[in-house]
């Protein structure tokens, strides 16, 4: 089948214009007793092109697996280009951009439902486009170094530096390191739902613990969760932040 997809404004000789953007994308589905399996490809205009997979299989009543994997060359994420003579120690710059390499992404899971109706569910990640371990301790070197000429109110490259922070922010990962855990449990009691999740980095040992509670009355859903990081202060899960706390509502018609 064929998708177009608009794209953001892009300047013309007239001013700005939408501009649309062209994505072919095929996919065929396979059906077994008890297993499915999906193959997707697709090649945006202009972009590079995607290969994927997903599937799962029942094994009983109780116990899910499932797997879901995508094959794409190069990154445009930002990754850090050490620079002794720049004053924030380096860049961030989109160095796999245009390459040729194959970034694998691979998650496995399990899912197992017990007759009280508690679900386990437990997953592995693979995620190819993330930072080495070089290029993480490269990448909180500049960030740091960034942070701490931004603050300095004589410096003439504060610009640069909170150019290079935003960037830091928004690398454009999904995740910093390759490899991620996951373990979570939920229960529903009655009308409420509790959830408890805990993921781990075992790269850099980072993590964080994730509850929440949510109660639902007639139309009405009032949620309440805390989410704490774990790790030192330069990984990838507790560089930004220590602990969450949320509260919500919401209203369905």
């Amino acid at each position: 089948y064929y998708n177009w997809a608009k794209g953001p404004e892009a300047p013309t000789d007239a001013g700005s214009a939408g501009n649309f953007y062209k994505t072919e994308a095929a996919k065929a589905d396979f059906y077994f007793d008890s297993s499915s399996i999906s193959l997707v490809g697709a090649v945006k205009q202009g972009d590079r092109g995607m290969l994927g997979a997903f599937g799962q299989w029942t094994v009983n009543d109780a116990t899910l697996l499932y797997f879901d994997m995508a094959l794409r060359q190069g990154s445009s994420a930002y990754y850090p280009v050490v620079d002794s003579t720049s004053p924030t120690g380096g860049t961030l710059e989109q160095t796999q951009d245009d390459s040729q390499a194959l970034k694998p992404e691979i998650l496995v899971g399990t899912s197992y439902t017990t007759l009280e109706n508690i679900t386990f569910y437990l997953e592995y990640l693979y995620y190819s486009p993330a930072y080495t371990e070089s290029q993480q301790n490269d990448y909180n070197s500049i960030a740091a170094t960034s942070a701490d000429v931004l603050e300095d109110p004589d410096s003439p490259y504060q610009a640069q530096a909170g150019m290079l922070l935003g960037q830091a922010f928004y690398n454009g990962l999904r995740f910093e390191r390759q490899n991620q855990l996951m373990f979570q449990i939920t229960k529903d009691i009655g009308d409420f739902s509790l959830v408890n999740q805990n993921v781990f980095g075992p790269d850099d040992f980072s993590g964080y613990i994730y509850g929440c509670i949510i109660y639902t009355y007639t139309h009405n859903q009032f949620m309440l969760a805390a989410q704490r990081y774990f790790g030192n202060q330069d990984s990838q899960y507790r560089s930004q932040m220590d602990y969450i706390i949320s509260v919500g509502y919401m209203l369905s018609m």
